[in-house]
């Protein structure tokens, strides 16, 4: 056996609760019990109640104990939620929703400035290509008028062309003319020929 390794081992008087003490070896300095072979129903052969108003106590000191635990703990997460600001496991989670909720609403305004952006800059530039339209329509306008009166000019000399064609013989006129001349030269000098 290795020294110094043991627990020392005494020569202990065990005390019981009706009064009887055991002279018994042991490493503690003292032992105290509830019951013994001089007070136990089984070895006496009677039935009694032997501390029984100490273990119903001690059961309802500690069934109080256990309810006074329970109130304190129903009070404490209502302290801690005011102290501690992530709470319980469903405060966080109901925490981390509106979080993720506010954030959805944040990224949905910043689309709704964004598109509204590119809308104000789309009817800008629908704007001004219209007023772009509306200046090329308006030089149009002011070309189709100064050119109005040259066409007017234009037209003018054709119908003058036109009618002097008109009155001008056509070349078949002017050759049946010819050969008219002719037969009657023809005619009145016939030696000519």
């Amino acid at each position: 056996m290795k020294l110094e390794i043991h627990p020392e081992y005494h020569q202990v008087k065990a005390t019981c609760v009706c009064g009887h003490i055991i002279s018994i070896g042991s490493t503690q300095p003292s032992i105290s019990v509830e019951i013994c072979e001089n007070c136990h129903p089984f070895y006496t052969g009677q039935q009694k109640i032997i501390d029984t108003e100490g273990r119903v106590e001690r059961f309802k000191k500690r069934l109080e104990q256990k309810q006074a635990a329970t109130i304190e703990e129903a009070e404490k997460p209502k302290l801690e939620v005011l102290d501690n600001p992530a709470g319980s496991k469903a405060e966080k989670k109901k925490k981390r929703a509106e979080a993720k909720a506010a954030e959805k609403q944040k990224k949905a305004e910043e689309k709704a400035v964004r598109e509204k952006a590119a809308a104000e800059a789309q009817a800008k530039k629908d704007a001004e290509k219209a007023a772009r339209l509306e200046k090329e329509a308006q030089k149009k306008a002011e070309e189709a008028k100064v050119e109005a009166p040259a066409a007017e000019e234009v037209k003018a000399e054709e119908t003058k062309v036109e009618e002097a064609k008109a009155e001008a013989p056509t070349a078949e006129e002017v050759k049946t003319e010819e050969t008219a001349k002719t037969e009657t030269a023809t005619a009145e000098n016939p030696e000519e020929k």
